[in-house]
């Protein structure tokens, strides 16, 4: 939930995640609330590592009975044979996303 007490539309970067893809296993994205970034490093660099992007326009003074909700659903297709278990690969990509992102901050590129 996205809540804005300020007087002024914001913009806010909202990351999720879901499985990575792989030769056995099939990730589709079946719904999102909001439409997934479109930057292209973004998706270049992180989608196919299964994070998932959305840029929010958040209206003003919506906290706290109007907060912005962001869903999504996936589906997972797999031989019926074909273990799943969870990793941590997406969290790492994740990590350093969010470091670049405030060193970007810092650096007034954002």
């Amino acid at each position: 939930m996205l809540h804005n007490y300020s007087d002024k539309a914001v913009t806010v970067r909202v990351l999720g995640r879901m499985p990575v893809p792989t030769d056995d296993l099939k990730v589709t994205i079946t719904k999102t609330s909001e439409p997934l970034s479109k930057d292209a490093e973004y998706v270049r660099t992180q989608k196919q590592r299964g994070i998932l992007r959305w840029e929010v326009a958040v209206p003003a003074k919506t906290a706290p009975t109007k907060p912005k909700l962001v869903n999504y659903t996936y589906t997972l297709a797999h031989h019926k044979d074909l273990h799943i278990s969870v990793g941590q690969p997406a969290a790492a990509a994740a990590a350093e996303m969010k470091v670049k992102f405030m060193k970007d901050l810092r650096e007034g590129k954002r």
